[in-house]
């Protein structure tokens, strides 16, 4: 499984309201995977499937790099 695929089924698991933030989404995906992953190649990825699939997830800490999904 690529890293890319790994980060769109994390998220398309997720219900709205849930919070995230960068790293855990790279563990996750590096545990899917079994390879090593940057934390902005997660959030690259993240960028890509909102782009992809149009669903709202919301950056609510840029500092801290903390997400929402909205919807």
């Amino acid at each position: 499984m690529t890293a890319k695929k790994a980060v769109y089924t994390i998220l398309d698991r997720m219900k709205p309201e849930w919070e995230f933030s960068g790293h855990w989404l790279k563990v996750r995906a590096q545990l899917m995977t079994g390879k090593q992953l940057y934390p902005a190649t997660a959030i690259r990825h993240l960028r890509s499937y909102r782009r992809d699939t149009g669903r709202d997830i919301k950056n609510i800490n840029n500092l801290k790099s903390l997400y929402r999904v909205v919807s």
